[in-house]
């Protein structure tokens, strides 16, 4: 078993990078990060003693309380709210299940963004190859959050949501890919809010190599129009007035689409989406 600690990151066998700027200099059979990494050595004036202060991991488990996924988000400065190269930390794929978050139009299980005091919500995917049981928990919490400060997860197909500091959320769903499933929050003032309701959050998507599901959670859906990225209409349906639509997808797996959806009330909502 690795001890992990503060002061260093061990590697077994192989390091992995994925990074435009990241140097990996080799001497005396060790490998030796390049300058902007020397965060992670202790004797550096680090970022890592301040930004690991403000973070919090999410762990995902299964019908047998088995772990089978986390992602962590932290607050730290010399980040963006946008994807930030070196510290939001990409998904590899390598797994079935997993929980992720998309920071423009990168899948991440780490989340990396500036101190605030006011946060914004953060959306979550979720996808898994298996029916059944699932529950998500805080697995580790460090700074504010191992204060006073609340984490709240929502799941935005039922509309529960909890307190992750007394007590998991537990949900059941299908086999599939779930875009903005889950939403973060971190103030009770949030569920009182109408963004929730009106924007692109209150619509959900479940797909996979079949078919693409299209849920709206607050109002009824009148009309759907998929569209690829030069703005050929691939399908569409109309006078549905429905809480949800279905379409084939086997002709469009990893492929950019545009999903313009427009509700009974008047509101259109445009979203990208990849199939998977």
């Amino acid at each position: 078993m690795l001890k992990l600690s503060l002061q260093f990151i061990c590697i077994v066998s192989s390091v992995f990078c994925n990074s435009t700027e990241l140097k990996t200099n080799f001497k005396d059979n060790s490998s030796v990060l390049a300058e902007r990494f020397k965060v992670l050595n202790s004797k550096s004036t680090s970022l890592i003693h301040t930004v690991a202060k403000n973070r919090y991991w999410l762990d995902l488990k299964n019908t047998n309380n088995q772990s089978c996924g986390n992602m962590m988000i932290i607050y730290m400065p010399g980040t963006t709210t946008g994807y930030d190269d070196g510290y939001d930390g990409l998904f590899f794929n390598d797994t079935q299940t997993a929980l992720t978050t998309i920071i423009d139009n990168h899948e991440c299980v780490i989340n990396a963004m500036p101190p605030s005091a006011t946060p914004d919500p953060i959306n979550l995917k979720f996808k898994t190859n298996i029916a059944g049981t699932y529950s998500i928990n805080l697995q580790n919490v460090e700074g504010i959050f191992a204060g006073s400060q609340t984490v709240y997860l929502m799941d935005t197909f039922t509309g529960n949501y909890q307190n992750l500091k007394l007590g998991n959320l537990t949900f059941t769903c299908n086999a599939g890919v779930y875009l903005n499933r889950f939403v973060v929050f971190y103030d009770t003032v949030y569920l009182s809010s109408t963004t929730f309701l009106n924007t692109e959050n209150a619509i959900l998507f479940e797909c996979n190599a079949n078919s693409l599901l299209i849920r709206a959670l607050s109002q009824l859906i009148e009309s759907v129009f998929i569209f690829d990225i030069s703005g050929k209409m691939l399908q569409s349906q109309s006078k549905l007035n429905s809480e949800f639509v279905q379409f084939d997808s086997q002709n469009n797996i990893n492929q950019l689409l545009i999903a313009q959806i427009i509700l009974t009330n008047g509101v259109t909502i445009s979203k990208k989406i990849v199939l998977k």
